[in-house]
């Protein structure tokens, strides 16, 4: 379950003046997601809240049972549907790569790939569209490079190429509202390839409120 747990928080520049004004984000979602090697396939719906000052994620699943999810430092607590805690997971830093950590610091719009060391190897402009080759740092030795796409200055697109020259990972952001000015896709989906196994997800937001 630990996977699906981190799978579920991860979505994959400086920060604005205006950004810094926000703390907090809150939403509605709904998760699809289908594993191949299993042939299997999930459905998860629920709230989810974050709060930047004290760095913590509130997953709270109506369906498919009743379940709160906590992330917090490097600790996922779980607790049943009346709040009683039923365990405890050290599972790393996760919160450093949520989607809603990056939309109130402003940081989509390279999925902050300049402040993990990364740099731009090659640009390619449209009428409409930017395509950047992003290379990693030294330490990086499993990624080759990551190309990213930008529309209307968003970012709507995110391939990870590992060291063999594979894609191992395609993110698409779609459907993007702005709340208080600030951008927000309400649409995540992501193509996962492993040596056998592919991984297929959906993610909504609905109701997204940013304070």
């Amino acid at each position: 379950m630990k996977e699906i747990y981190i799978l579920f928080i991860l979505g994959l520049g400086c920060c604005s003046i205006q950004a810094q004004k926000f703390s907090t984000i809150e939403a509605d979602f709904s998760i699809m997601e289908k594993h191949t090697l299993k042939d299997t396939s999930f459905l998860i719906v629920g709230s989810v809240s974050y709060d930047i000052n004290d760095d913590r994620t509130t997953y709270e699943v109506s369906f498919p049972e009743k379940k709160i999810w906590e992330f917090r430092d490097s600790t996922l607590t779980v607790y049943d549907s009346l709040y009683k805690l039923e365990k405890v997971d050290t599972i790393g830093l996760v919160n450093e790569l949520s989607i809603f950590k990056k939309i109130l610091k402003d940081d989509l719009s390279d999925f902050g790939l300049i402040k993990a060391g990364f740099q731009i190897a090659d640009v390619q402009k449209s009428s409409s569209s930017i395509i950047f080759t992003w290379k990693p740092p030294s330490q990086v030795k499993f990624i080759k490079e990551i190309i990213s796409k930008k529309d209307d200055n968003n970012l709507t697109g995110l391939i990870v190429i590992d060291e063999d020259g594979k894609e191992i990972n395609k993110t698409f952001y779609e459907d993007y509202l702005y709340i208080k000015d600030i951008p927000v896709p309400t649409r995540i989906k992501s193509h996962f390839k492993g040596d056998k196994e592919q991984v297929f997800k959906e993610l909504q937001f609905r109701n997204v409120e940013i304070e």
